[in-house]
């Protein structure tokens, strides 16, 4: 049986992901820093692991306890728009980027063939936006939290050469079924996760 991790997984996307995951047979472990899996039951299939993304070394040592065939980063510490980052600065880099860079350690270390997919954000792309955004679109940094997630994309292209392939940087919006839609809505800013899902789905 093929085994996820989910990092985030008390989130929107995350809870999302990981129902589909376990739909499409995956063994699948949550991470969360609250005390229980809020929209998820503990099942044979669905383990809930309390982890504080900003404590590295939990991270990895949950990376070392199973072999993930695919790591799913969609945990964020992010606000609004107008949100100021500079108050949580720290901890911002330490989830948004510093918990993607212990994945990719442990694929370049231990496991290369271990798939990692990045949620990013659609707030490195200037605005306003229009027409199809890929990955040949121009980023800019225009807060804090942009320059995070730029910084996340950096580490994933730069340790491509040692894995041997690219990590999967994805971009994706949906509504949510626990709370209000989000900001950028999935028509506006049209992100290929489906084509990656589809990638992943076909290695």
């Amino acid at each position: 049986m093929r085994k996820a991790l989910v990092l985030g997984v008390n989130g929107q996307d995350g809870s999302y992901l990981a129902e589909g995951l376990l739909r499409r047979g995956y063994e699948v472990t949550g991470i969360g820093r609250q005390q229980r899996s809020r929209h998820i039951e503990s099942t044979d299939f669905f383990r809930y692991v309390i982890v504080d993304l900003a404590d590295a070394s939990k991270l990895d040592a949950v990376l070392r306890h199973d072999d993930f065939d695919v790591v799913f980063h969609v945990a964020a510490v992010h606000g609004s728009s107008g949100f100021s980052y500079e108050p949580i600065w720290r901890n911002m880099m330490e989830v948004n980027v510093l918990a993607l860079h212990v994945l990719l350690e442990h694929a370049r270390l231990r496991r290369p063939d271990m798939r990692i997919m990045y949620a990013n954000s659609a707030k490195v792309f200037p605005e306003p936006w229009a027409g199809t955004i890929d990955e040949c679109t121009a980023r800019v940094a225009t807060c804090l939290y942009s320059i995070g997630k730029l910084r996340a994309q950096i580490s994933s292209t730069n340790i491509a050469s040692d894995i041997g392939s690219l990590p999967a940087i994805s971009i994706f919006s949906t509504t949510s079924r626990y709370g209000a839609a989000p900001i950028f809505s999935y028509r506006r800013s049209r992100i290929a996760w489906r084509a990656r899902c589809a990638a992943l789905r076909s290695q």
